[in-house]
């Protein structure tokens, strides 16, 4: 059945499950505290979903706190990564318009994430491209970003921190931008693609693999 947070939850250890079509809902005043490597999934795959209109925080743990593949997970409020990693799986993913804080040497891992218009992001961590990235909006990001899958859709990225290319594709109807005083980095002897326009106002540093304009 539903749950509804007003308070806090204090998730310490275990794995939590939310069968058939169920859902989870962190409300705007609810605070969920992840304090672990802790995974949130379902054995039934039955559309469950997880809405974040509060904060949902990961405090404790270096490894991951893990949303599983059948999840759907929806931000319009604050995911904050204070310890370790947060891993989203597709099919089902994320979508995020709220806030992202990824805190120092935390990661944050994008397979299967949708960033659409209102996302904004914080902290000196690292956004890991390491899937399919959506962008539907316009999004400046001034959190340094490792790309090593695709990063696609119908809106802009403009760089606002510095941004690694190992391998993957670019396909952005609004481009990606480098911003003034930041650095793309293009590295890897592997396949770089570019679907797009790109502008730079800052510095790429190409120092190796093909790439495909």
């Amino acid at each position: 059945g539903p749950l509804t947070n007003h308070g806090t939850v204090a998730w310490t250890d275990g794995v939590f499950y939310i069968q058939s079509t169920n859902a989870v809902v962190n409300a705007i005043d609810g605070v969920w505290e992840v304090q672990g490597d802790l995974t949130l999934t379902s054995s039934s795959c039955g559309s469950p979903t997880f809405t974040n209109v509060g904060l949902l925080r990961k405090t404790a743990g270096t490894g991951a706190m893990t949303v599983a593949s059948c999840v759907a997970l929806s931000n319009t409020g604050t995911l904050e990564l204070q310890s370790g990693a947060l891993a989203v799986q597709a099919p089902a993913g994320l979508t995020n318009s709220g806030q992202v804080t990824v805190g120092a040497g935390t990661t944050f891992y994008l397979a299967g994430v949708t960033l659409e218009s209102g996302s904004t992001f914080s902290g000196t961590g690292t956004l890991r491209m390491n899937g399919t990235t959506t962008v539907t909006g316009d999004l400046t990001v001034p959190v340094p970003v490792l790309l090593e899958g695709t990063v696609t859709g119908a809106g802009k990225l403009t760089l606002a921190a510095a941004m690694t290319w190992t391998v993957g594709t670019v396909s952005l109807a609004g481009g990606l931008e480098v911003g003034a005083a930041q650095t793309l980095t293009v590295s890897t002897s592997n396949q770089h693609v570019l679907i797009g326009p790109l502008t730079n106002h800052g510095t790429v540093a190409w120092t190796d693999g093909v790439f495909y304009i």
